[in-house]
């Protein structure tokens, strides 16, 4: 089993990291996630939180997994079963030997039920008490097994990250303590709206940057360099430029610009400012991103890696460019290789894009 250590020293190996500090709001804090036995849970900044079935390392990836989710403001819980394929439009889920849930399986659906309103909260009060769940088809075949242990404890750090514990409301902790939710709203991210020009760097001048950075000895498989308008800043070209920083087995790193064109003509470029340090790599003078892809339409530059190739844990992060610099709007992950291919939610923000 692979342990958290191991996924930080992966990524430090590989460098991740996001060049400079938010300057006109605070750098976003991520949530923190939980492990505990074969269950882990998560709570972004909305006090959004998620609890997750951890199948044993050698199980094969299709698999019964369950994933809870609790919207802090509304107080809803969806619960949602993911198991293999079956050909049955059935199921029933055994908690303890006990039947805890049952229903279709809507026609169509990719492998998952999904259970919900109050349904959702008494099925989570039962997996929190048990030990053992079962899923089973409807004419009796076997679709999964998972451990409860530690259910509970998971549950109950949502109950307390959302100020439900000991009240009606709660999931494990249940009382009579009066409800005072507790949930934060989503920043909103005012992004201005890139007009692009056809004016970006040729290749000469992407040959030049590469050869010149940090990047320069780690090229050895082939590369990809790229680069994308983002606009005119005070009247100049502005543009992204991403370099290709070599490769792991599953992992390619990217190295992230953004020059301007100056009055003579000449691009000049610089490391990209972002709002989060996403691996918190202090040596590096240019933000590393691994398996980057830019979409243009959103303005967003996304990026994860994958701590193995099975893609059972990692680190996702999204960022949108807003005029100045690229902030974080959404990230996700899970420390452990445990076979869960059920990232967390620990981050999110809103973002509008103004002309």
């Amino acid at each position: 089993m692979i342990l958290r250590n191991t996924l930080l020293l992966i990524a430090a190996t590989l460098s991740l990291s996001v060049g400079v500090p938010i300057l006109a709001a605070p750098a976003p804090q991520l949530g923190q996630q939980k492990f505990h036995g074969d269950w882990a849970a998560a709570c972004d900044n909305r006090l959004n939180c998620q609890a997750v079935s951890m199948p044993a390392e050698e199980l094969p990836p299709d698999r019964l997994t369950i994933v809870l989710n609790r919207d802090a403001r509304s107080g809803d819980v969806v619960i949602e079963l993911v198991f293999p394929e079956t050909t049955s439009d059935r199921y029933r889920l055994l908690i303890d030997g006990r039947v805890a849930d049952t229903g279709a399986i809507p026609s169509g659906t990719d492998k998952s039920v999904k259970v919900t309103r109050q349904d959702a909260l008494r099925l989570a009060r039962m997996l929190a008490m048990g030990m053992r769940a079962v899923l089973k088809d409807g004419a009796g075949k076997d679709l999964g097994r998972l451990s409860l242990a530690g259910s509970r404890k998971a549950m109950a750090h949502i109950d307390h990250m959302q100020n439900r514990a000991g009240t009606a409301t709660a999931l494990a902790i249940t009382g009579r303590k009066k409800l005072r939710a507790k949930w934060a709203p989503a920043p909103l991210i005012e992004a201005k709206r890139i007009v692009p020009t056809g004016n970006i760097p040729d290749a000469a001048a992407l040959v030049a940057l590469a050869e010149n950075s940090e990047c320069k000895d780690e090229r050895f498989t082939v590369t990809e360099d790229s680069a994308y308008s983002l606009g005119t800043v005070d009247g100049k070209a502005r543009a992204l430029v991403l370099i290709s920083c070599g490769a792991g087995a599953y992992n390619f790193t990217t190295a992230v610009y953004t020059g301007t064109k100056t009055a003579a003509g000449k691009w000049e470029f610089g490391p990209a400012p972002f709002d989060y340090d996403g691996n918190g790599n202090p040596d590096a003078k240019v933000p590393i991103l691994i398996n980057t892809n830019w979409d243009a339409a959103t303005q967003t530059l996304d990026s994860f890696h994958k701590g193995r190739g099975v893609g059972d844990c990692g680190t996702s992060l999204a960022y949108v460019w807003d005029g100045t610099m690229f902030r974080l709007t959404s990230a996700s992950g899970m420390e452990e290789c445990r076979g869960s291919l059920d990232w967390m939610t620990l981050w999110h923000a809103d973002v509008k894009l103004v002309d």
